[in-house]
């Protein structure tokens, strides 16, 4: 296991066909629970987003299956993997959900941004009364598209998608953190966050890529690619945190404060 703070100040290479290679690998090894196990995600998600007022947690259910499989990787690497490993990562369901309470936290003022400055004056009072006309509600809606309001539109879009771009790249290893080496999310978070920006570029580069690659897959394949597809996104990230900062079992997490202190010092 690598220390995070020789990490943070020595950095690393960023090793790109290593990742997608090694994640490949890692899948091949376990292919056939992964993909068992994409067809359970997928029934479960499609069986709660269904149920009333349970698929409100839908996307927390997501994140901790998705951190089951970096468990269950991690197992399988040490030759040990089982497919019940996939639904350990619920011995980690609050971190994980603190971890995304934080992240809407961080997108949810722009969602206020655009309901009170984009949609047309009055409309949020005209839904919550119960009283709108259908007729009139597309009216208005349509009214929003005029030259003067595309503008802002089309802005205001461009700024959000940049700014989910930066968290999911940032954020991209805090869940194999939690769950690979016990970090509470906040310093799983931080960790994350200082080590991707080393090379945040590179990485965002890697999701970009990977993401035009599964894309294509996924429609060449009519959908089923999603079954090769979800769980080899995992292993590439998976992947590159292990040659990064190596594996690490049931510790505790690096104290960065310091780290940022003794930074400042020097």
């Amino acid at each position: 296991m690598k220390n995070v703070n020789e990490v943070l100040y020595q950095g690393y290479d960023f090793r790109m066909g290593k990742y997608l290679g090694d994640g490949w690998d890692i899948f091949k090894k376990g292919a056939g629970n992964y993909i068992g196990f994409t067809v359970v995600f997928l029934v479960m998600v499609m069986i709660i987003s269904m149920i009333p007022f349970v698929n409100m947690f839908v996307s927390i259910i997501e994140y901790v299956l998705m951190g089951g499989i970096f468990i269950y990787t991690r197992k399988m690497i040490n030759g040990n993997g089982e497919f019940g490993n996939f639904f350990e990562g619920f011995n980690f369901f609050g971190q994980i959900l603190l971890f995304l309470l934080v992240m809407l936290a961080f997108v949810l003022p722009f969602i206020i941004v655009f309901i009170l400055f984009l949609l047309p004056e009055g409309f949020v009072e005209t839904i919550t009364s119960g009283s709108a006309n259908p007729q009139y509600l597309a009216e208005d809606l349509m009214g929003m598209f005029d030259e003067a309001n595309i503008s802002l539109i089309l802005t205001v879009y461009s700024i959000f998608l940049v700014f989910v771009l930066y968290l999911y790249t940032s954020y991209s290893m805090t869940l194999v953190l939690i769950v690979d080496r016990n970090m509470r999310f906040w310093d799983a978070m931080e960790t994350s966050r200082k080590v991707v920006a080393k090379n945040f570029f590179s990485f965002l580069g890697m999701y970009i890529l990977l993401g035009l690659m599964l894309t294509i897959g996924i429609m060449i394949t009519c959908g089923l690619g999603m079954l090769v597809a979800f769980p080899y996104l995992h292993t590439v990230v998976f992947a590159a945190y292990d040659d990064i900062l190596g594996p690490g079992e049931d510790i505790q997490a690096q104290n960065l404060e310091e780290f940022g202190s003794t930074a400042g010092e020097a």
